[in-house]
């Protein structure tokens, strides 16, 4: 005679056999046989909501873990999964919480170890996240995943050479582990090391294709190498993958910027704010976002965002705006503010930080020049929008010597710095010119680099004169020419309509587009761009070439 606990733990036996051989729906109906004849079990609730999981029903997974957590509340699995339910889900904190109490049951669980290191590396809580990683290595020494997340923290974390060890190391342990190459290739490319990036990259790609960021960081690399069709193309094997995937949509947007292809650009443009880079600058307004619709009884704000030049580049907009709302707020940075004030218009202009006047909608800076639809031969000019305020600085000799405005780096909080810089000592060539008066036009602690490499007779530092963006637009408009990177700086002279030399990396900023000379974003420039990357030799010896032709400022 069979017993009730005989037949109980055959179908245990049954229901545990059909979901070893991935029978999981029949073993689905099992385990909730099983729930029938043994209600609140905790055992066979939890191997249930396993199941589920494996059968991809989150909900039911998630709700039948929760069960088997309250009728036996040490069970560690039932944590795991109720966890793994809420991380599928996107709810991270929920997430975190239990499979850290998983943790507290039952230490050294290593699937639940890999996930809070990678769920506190997505929340950017990178000491937990590093902390989590190094248990990894230490409960298995030889894992190589260990070693790939503990690498990808360390590279998130800024630390390139603790990064390169351990997925180095990752590698050496698994040489088919295509994360870890995925992971090598987004750090040759923080290095800027592109063709070694490449190769990771793409040998990441041929052992999982299906990995839809390192298609998207493929894209940037190409992007950085100059190889925009293939670039396109990697941006959408990117988005076929993961559709839902905001950085690859984004970048794909600024290659479409950079080709000039700018209509079918703005919409991706506008998802920066969904980046990991621009997300933690999102401002967040009650007010909604403005569309472009006249509303002549309305006040908008506009904000400026991270760069001082992007807002002095779109500054040329606001008499635009004035025909569609009934009033303008300008908030800037508060060495923008004297100069916006100057401009024809009579703008209401508050500095970051300051108190708020009342207004009904708002827009992001960078957003004006997709609100108007804007392509390349649209871009408004009504000829120079900047003119320099009355303001006291030294007035220049007026003889027959050119003078020149020079700067040479940009702010260091721009990831993309040091490629945009140029070293001052290769400049060397521009200050032989004895028909030339060259002074810095350079902000903050750069321009210690005159004294410090022995230029202090040959270029004259105005960092006393520069309190604000109004005293370097007086400063500029005692030039006779500008020549800077792509900077603040480059944008003021521009505005202003003075002859501006732009020198520009190989794999410029999206707004100069690609291979022309001159800017439709303004007419007194000029750009002088890298022929390979990192070599300013040729960018120089024109600059120098154009200035030699020079005769009291007029190119002859």
């Amino acid at each position: 005679m069979v017993t009730k606990r005989s037949q109980l733990q055959m179908m245990f036996v049954r229901a545990q056999g059909l979901q070893e051989e991935g029978r999981y729906s029949e073993a689905e109906r099992a385990w909730l046989e099983l729930d029938e004849s043994t209600p609140n079990n905790a055992g066979v609730l939890t191997n249930l909501a396993m199941v589920q999981w494996q059968l991809g029903s989150l909900d039911k997974a998630a709700m039948t873990s929760k069960r088997a957590i309250e009728v036996g509340p040490d069970m560690e699995q039932a944590y795991v999964i109720y966890g793994a339910a809420a991380e599928a889900c996107g709810a991270v904190g929920d997430a975190i919480t239990r499979y850290e109490r998983a943790l507290e049951l039952k230490p050294g669980l290593p699937s639940v170890v890999h996930s809070l290191a990678n769920l506190y590396r997505s929340q950017g809580n990178l000491d937990k996240a590093l902390n989590y990683a190094t248990q990894m290595i230490a409960i298995n020494p030889k894992w190589a995943k260990g070693y790939d997340v503990l690498g990808g923290i360390q590279l998130a974390r800024g630390k390139l050479g603790d990064a390169s060890d351990a997925l180095i190391h990752a590698i050496q342990l698994d040489p088919t582990l295509a994360s870890a190459h995925g992971n090598l290739g987004m750090l040759k490319a923080e290095r800027r090391e592109w063709l070694e990036a490449l190769e990771h990259l793409e040998t990441a790609l041929s052992l999982d294709p299906s990995l839809a960021e390192a298609h998207n960081n493929r894209g940037n690399v190409l992007v950085s190498l100059g190889r925009l069709v293939e670039a396109d193309a990697a941006f959408d094997c990117s988005l076929k993958l993961a559709p839902e995937l905001t950085d690859a949509r984004f970048n794909q947007s600024l290659l479409w910027l950079k080709q000039g292809k700018w209509v079918q650009a703005w919409p991706g443009f506008e998802l920066r704010w969904q980046t990991p880079q621009l997300a933690p600058f999102k401002r967040s307004f009650e007010q909604p976002l403005w569309n472009g619709k006249k509303c002549t009884k309305h006040t908008l704000l506009i904000h400026a965002e991270q760069g001082a030049g992007d807002f002095i580049m779109v500054l040329r907009y606001l008499p635009a705006l004035r025909e569609h709302v009934g009033r303008l707020i300008i908030e800037c940075p508060k060495e923008l503010n004297s100069l916006i004030k100057f401009m024809p218009g009579g703008y209401t202009c508050v500095s970051f930080g300051d108190e708020l006047p009342n207004f009904d909608q708002h827009l992001p800076a960078m957003s004006l020049p997709g609100v108007f639809n804007t392509k390349p031969e649209t871009i408004p000019w009504n000829g120079p929008y900047i003119s320099a305020p009355r303001y006291r600085i030294k007035a220049l000799p007026k003889d027959k010597m050119i003078n020149i405005g020079l700067v040479w780096t940009g702010s260091v909080h721009n990831p993309t710095n040091s490629e945009r810089t140029v070293p001052l000592l290769a400049l060397e060539p521009l200050l032989k010119f004895q028909h030339c008066r060259i002074f810095s036009l350079q902000y903050g602690s750069a321009g210690d680099e005159i004294n410090r490499i022995g230029f202090k007779n040959k270029i004259i530092d105005t960092r006393e004169e520069m309190k604000d963006f109004a005293a370097t637009a007086a400063l500029i408009s005692q030039m006779d020419i500008v020549i800077s990177v792509c900077t603040s700086v480059a944008h003021l002279a521009g505005a202003m309509g003075k002859p501006t030399w732009v020198m520009l990396p190989r794999s410029a900023d999206w707004r100069w587009l690609i291979n022309r000379d001159d800017t439709p974003w303004y007419p007194s420039m000029e750009l002088f761009r890298q022929s390979t990357a990192s070599n300013w030799v040729t960018v120089i010896d024109r600059i120098c070439a154009k200035v030699k032709r020079l005769n009291g400022g007029i190119s002859v």
